[in-house]
């Protein structure tokens, strides 16, 4: 669907202003929203690190030296995805 309007000196709400409009508010109160992290992203495959196996601790004497040992990491490629809807409304709402 393709809006257009012929009518000079016409202002509205623009794509860049969505996101404050819209977008902000619902961020705020969305549940799904606070319990994740959101990447924004214009890359076609995401590679995210992942930690298999946490650095070994050991109890050590004061003034002896710590043993160095590495986490185990592997990664995951992941290709983000798109969630939208469409609602159409009708230019007259009831009126005659």
């Amino acid at each position: 669907m393709v809006m257009m309007t012929t009518t000079g000196n016409v202002s509205g709400i623009t794509p860049n202003q969505y996101g404050d409009l819209i977008l902000l508010p619902l961020q705020r109160t969305s549940a799904a929203m606070l319990a994740s992290d959101v990447w924004n992203t214009e890359a076609t495959n995401v590679v995210v690190p992942i930690l298999t196996a946490d650095p070994e601790a050991s109890w050590v004497a004061e003034g002896n030296d710590i043993d160095t040992t590495d986490a185990a990491m592997d990664s995951a490629t992941y290709t983000p995805k798109k969630l939208a809807a469409l609602s159409i409304a009708p230019r007259r709402l009831g009126l005659a």
